[in-house]
């Protein structure tokens, strides 16, 4: 309760948790369709899922949270540490980070299957999400059909390691971007007025990523300036433009330092992460033999010699 009162962005977890269970676990948990036309779930399918379905561990708890997630993702090279410590009373070294990040769309979004997502092809690039970790969190889900609450011995259990995200919009503004921007494809985001907040899988996750603050129109704060307040509809509809005469009111800018990004994360991979596991494994295995036998071909340095 402490850490929702703090960190109010957790009072959607809830809504959000239930609507991971329909994107991408309805098959799994034999949920039916959503009635909405759309496919999104309402208030009570949301919560009806919650109630069935999600199951605490043995002491009770249905969502177990950490700060630190190490990441190597099979979409991309590399090893990541993603931290996200909210509250005041779990710092690292004194701060609360809450790092951004690229995520891969759930499909019924980009309309390209998990399997098939391939960052090397600039359209798949392009429907990337990015935005910041707000929650890393584990919670399970009992597969059942009864009705209203599976006993406990009852049904599979699928473990989700998860993380709540709030993601950031584009920013469309054509002529905000200057002529080296448009060569190199740089993106800008912005933060909207209301959160849009989604729980992902953390293997969604395709790293961190390097966000720059921007500042326009020679405005001293790195948010959406007054100048551009008649083009709201048109680039910004969930934003905001500073108020008149008050910079830093608005909604927040960032810009996608492309040059690190392209050549840092984005890169195919090799190997799986499975054949890299075998490999270290190997190598460490070869190099604990061959110290064995270094080891055994070494005289002891105290041994006597032994007369006849």
């Amino acid at each position: 309760m402490q850490g929702v009162e703090e960190h109010v962005i957790l009072q959607r977890l809830p809504s959000n948790l239930g609507l991971f269970a329909y994107t991408f676990l309805r098959r799994a948990l034999n949920l039916g369709q959503p009635s909405d036309r759309n496919g999104k779930p309402n208030v009570a399918e949301v919560n009806n899922v919650l109630r069935r379905h999600l199951c605490a561990d043995q002491r009770g708890n249905h969502i177990f949270t950490f700060g630190t997630l190490e990441l190597e993702n099979e979409k991309c090279v590399g090893i990541q540490r993603i931290r996200c410590r909210p509250f005041t009373f779990d710092k690292w070294y004194g701060t609360n980070p809450r790092q951004y990040v690229a995520l891969i769309p759930p499909t019924n979004y980009s309309k390209i299957k998990f399997a098939d997502f391939d960052i090397t092809i600039k359209e798949h690039r392009d429907k990337i999400w990015f935005g910041r970790v707000e929650l890393l969190f584990r919670c399970s889900f009992r597969v059942s059909d009864s009705d209203p609450e599976p006993p406990e011995e009852e049904g599979e259990i699928l473990q989700c390691d998860l993380a709540l995200i709030s993601c950031l919009y584009d920013f469309k503004y054509p002529l905000a971007r200057n002529s080296m921007q448009t060569m190199a494809g740089a993106s800008l985001l912005y933060e909207p007025n209301i959160p849009w907040t989604v729980v992902m899988p953390i293997n969604h996750i395709l790293g961190r990523v390097p966000l720059m603050r921007t500042y326009l129109e020679g405005s001293s704060a790195s948010t959406i300036p007054f100048s551009l307040s008649r083009y709201k509809d048109r680039y910004f509809k969930y934003g905001t433009a500073d108020q008149r005469g008050s910079e830093g009111t608005g909604s927040r800018l960032f810009e996608l330092n492309v040059h690190i990004w392209r050549f840092g994360r984005p890169q195919p991979r090799t190997m799986s992460v499975s054949e890299r596991f075998a490999a270290a494994e190997a190598r460490k295995t070869a190099a604990n033999a061959k110290g064995a036998e270094t080891r055994g071909l070494k005289r002891p340095r105290d041994a006597a010699t032994v007369p006849e």
